[in-house]
């Protein structure tokens, strides 16, 4: 009987451990800072040692990405209105910072000195709306390495190059009717494949396109969110893998959509988010995909459509990036707060490779 027991008792543990399996990813809460306006976008330098972290009313940090310490706040140029930052991001040596604002306007910054060393106005296309005219950039995004950024306006896009921040090609964009829902919105989401070869762009319309950034061909159009009859459901994220193999999108009642970018295919999609997800980043390639609305940050191998780990999240989420290394996760939010999670699993391509 005791030996029934044991191997009873033995075989609960094991099924124990195997339910708290250590290999598994998991994110750990680092910190949370406040800032003093509300966080739209969050970018890692290079060596992952330092956030930038953007926002309204010209909004522009730099946190340890340590301690969760405030290093250094820029001034609001004198030819800006106190715009708000729609993205940031930094050069390939991490001693420039590049934005874009509302104001059309994309500027290089010293990170050491906090001075602005360029600033370049975007000219506005062929106006088809007041907003268009003006030049009003809704998302800026600027590529891992720093040498492309990716303007959206309200429906066309730009691609302007990182070191001299002159314009270099005009993409076709998400023409759309223009309604009171999409002039609102515009483009919201955009997202450069780790070698730049590709741009991802999430338009007002609820429609996913992914463009040939050399050419400026569009290679896919995908419906990531419904169409109703009285309005748009604007894409406002969209993540590639780091292989470039995979896209993924949100979709209706907080689902993640997951595209094959060969073949155009969708995968089976990711059922778990009660709230519309608002970040998305793929860890190792091909494998991990996180996920975060404004309760939760999920993990998941995408690959087997399940989900491997939940945590909370400390204020919501507006705008979320993992550091190049795959070791850091940041989030902002419109609740005026920065917040950095320790990923403990699987790293990416990047650090693998070293």
């Amino acid at each position: 009987m005791r030996s029934i027991l044991a191997l009873l008792g033995f075989c609960l543990a094991a099924l124990d451990l195997k339910a708290q399996d250590t290999s598994a990813p998991k994110l750990e809460k680092a910190w949370s800072s406040e800032t003093t306006f509300v966080v739209t976008c969050v970018a890692f330098s290079p060596d992952g040692k330092s956030l930038a972290a953007g926002g309204r009313e010209y909004g522009l940090i730099l946190i340890d990405s340590a301690s969760g310490q405030i290093r250094k706040t820029f001034p609001v140029p004198k030819t800006s209105g106190k715009e708000d930052i729609t993205g940031v991001g930094f050069s390939a040596d991490g001693n420039f910072l590049l934005t874009g604002g509302s104001d059309g306007a994309v500027r290089q910054w010293d990170v050491r000195s906090g001075k602005e060393v360029k600033a370049k106005v975007l000219m506005p296309f062929t106006p088809t709306s007041p907003s268009e005219e003006m030049g009003i950039v809704n998302r800026f995004e600027v590529s891992s390495d720093g040498k492309l950024c990716a303007a959206g306006f309200l429906q066309k896009i730009a691609i302007v190059k990182g070191a001299s921040i002159e314009e270099t090609l005009r993409l076709a964009g998400h023409p759309c009717a223009v309604t009171a829902s999409t002039r609102a919105w515009g483009i919201h989401a955009l997202f450069f494949s780790r070698d730049n070869s590709k741009l991802a762009s999430g338009g007002p319309e609820g429609i996913v396109r992914v463009w040939d950034v050399k050419t400026g061909k569009q290679l896919h159009a995908l419906q990531s969110r419904t169409q109703l009859p009285d309005r748009n459901i604007p894409v406002y994220v969209v993540s590639l893998s780091g292989d470039g193999k995979f896209l993924a999108t949100p979709g209706d009642n907080g689902a993640v959509r997951i595209w094959d970018i060969q073949t155009g295919k969708e995968q089976p999609s990711l059922a778990g988010h009660k709230s519309q997800v608002k970040g998305l980043a793929f860890s190792s390639p091909g494998r991990h995909l996180i996920s975060a609305d404004q309760d939760v940050i999920k993990i998941w191998d995408h690959s087997a459509a399940k989900e491997l780990f939940e945590a909370p999240t400390p204020d919501g989420v507006d705008c979320m990036v993992l550091s190049r290394d795959g070791g850091l996760l940041a989030l902002g939010s419109y609740r005026k707060s920065v917040s950095v999670f320790r990923w403990t699993g699987p790293k990416t391509a990047t650090e693998e490779k070293k």
